[in-house]
C-alpha cells in the first residue's frame, strides 16, 4: 500500500484524500487545526505531528493549502518540510500559489535533493472526492512521470495537462480563476439588469447557457447557488479575491497594464468587506441586487 502525504485537510484535502482511500493509497495527513485532521481519521487516514514528521517518512506529498505565505511557513517554517525531506522526497503543491513563491521553494527543496510539482486543480471538492478533478501541472520532466499515477487518482485523465517548468501550472491557475472572476462579476450584473428590467430570471438563464454569453458563471452557479438562494461555500469569496490579487502580481512583475483585472479585485474585496471572505462566490450577486433593489430567484 503506498503512502501518500496530504498537508492542508480543509474540502480539499480531505475530498483528494477520499478518492486516494479509496484507490487503495494509504495517507497520511496534518492540519495545524485539530478538528481537520479528525475528519480525515473519521475516513480510515492516519495523522502526522508536524511536516517535518510527514516528509521524515512519506516519500510524496501533496499540499492543499489556501495561499503562497501558509505554503513557505509548511516548508520553510520550524519542523517544516525541508527539515525532514530527501533525495527520494517528491512536494507537489495543488493549491493556488504565487509563481515566484512557487519556484522560490522549488530552489530550496532541490538544494535538499528533493523534487517539487506544482498542480493546481480546478473542480471543487466533489470533483476531488470524485477524483475527477482538472490538474494543471509545472515541473521538471522526471517529476511529472514520478507523479502522473498519482495525478490519474486524483483527475480525469484528459484533463491533466502539463504547461511548463516549475511555476507555470500556477500561473495559468491564476490566469484561469482571473477569468472565471470576470464571469461571475459580469453573469451577476447581466441577471440582475435583465430581471430588474422585467425578464424571467429563468429564462435569462436558460439562453445565457445556451448562446454566446456562455460560460461557467451561467452554466452552474446561477441555476444551482443564486435562483434557488442557496450560496454554498463551494469556493470562497476571499479565495476568489487572493487569486485575482495573483493574477494582478503575475501581469505587474510582467510588466502588463490590465485596467478590468484592477477594476475587478476592487469591487470583490468590496464584496469580501460587506459579505465576508468566508462565503460562497455566488453571493456577490446580493450586492448587486441590494443596490438595484432587485432578487434574482427562480
Amino acid at each position: 500500500m503506498e503512502q501518500i502525504g496530504i498537508i492542508g485537510m480543509g474540502n480539499m484535502g480531505l475530498g483528494m484524500s477520499k478518492a486516494l482511500l479509496r484507490a487503495g493509497s494509504q495517507v497520511v495527513g496534518y492540519d495545524i487545526r485539530r478538528e481537520a485532521l479528525d475528519r480525515l481519521l473519521e475516513v480510515g487516514g492516519v495523522g502526522a505531528s508536524s511536516p517535518q514528521e510527514m516528509a521524515e517518512s512519506v516519500a510524496v506529498i501533496l499540499l492543499s493549502l489556501p495561499n503562497s505565505p501558509i505554503t513557505e511557513r509548511v516548508v520553510l517554517g520550524e519542523k517544516g518540510l525541508l527539515a525532514g525531506v530527501g533525495k527520494a522526497s517528491l512536494i507537489m503543491d495543488m493549491g493556488s500559489s504565487v509563481p515566484s513563491s512557487t519556484r522560490m521553494l522549488g530552489t530550496r527543496l532541490a538544494e535538499k535533493g528533493a523534487g517539487m510539482l506544482d498542480a493546481p486543480v480546478s473542480g471543487g471538492p466533489k470533483g476531488a472526492e470524485a477524483g475527477t478533478l482538472a490538474i494543471i501541472v509545472g515541473g521538471a520532466t522526471e517529476d511529472v512521470e514520478r507523479a502522473m499515477p498519482i495525478l490519474r487518482l486524483l483527475g480525469s485523465p484528459e484533463k491533466i495537462s502539463r504547461v511548463g517548468p516549475l511555476g507555470s501550472g500556477h500561473l495559468l491557475k491564476a490566469v484561469n480563476n482571473y477569468l472565471y472572476g470576470c464571469a461571475v462579476w459580469a453573469s451577476s450584473e447581466a441577471l440582475v439588469v435583465a430581471v430588474k428590467a422585467g425578464l424571467d430570471a429563468r429564462a435569462v438563464q436558460k439562453v445565457l447557457a445556451t448562446s454566446s454569453g456562455y460560460n461557467r458563471a451561467v452554466h452552474d452557479n446561477i441555476p444551482n447557488q443564486v435562483l434557488d438562494r442557496s450560496f454554498p461555500l463551494t469556493f470562497a469569496l476571499g479565495l476568489l479575491s487572493k487569486d485575482v490579487n495573483t493574477f494582478l502580481t503575475i501581469a505587474e512583475e510582467s510588466g502588463v497594464r490590465i485596467p478590468l483585472a484592477v477594476q475587478l479585485k476592487e469591487m470583490i474585496d468590496l464584496g469580501v468587506e460587506e459579505l465576508g471572505a468566508e462565503v460562497g462566490d455566488s453571493r456577490i450577486i446580493t450586492l448587486l441586487e441590494k443596490w438595484a433593489g432587485v432578487e434574482v430567484r427562480g
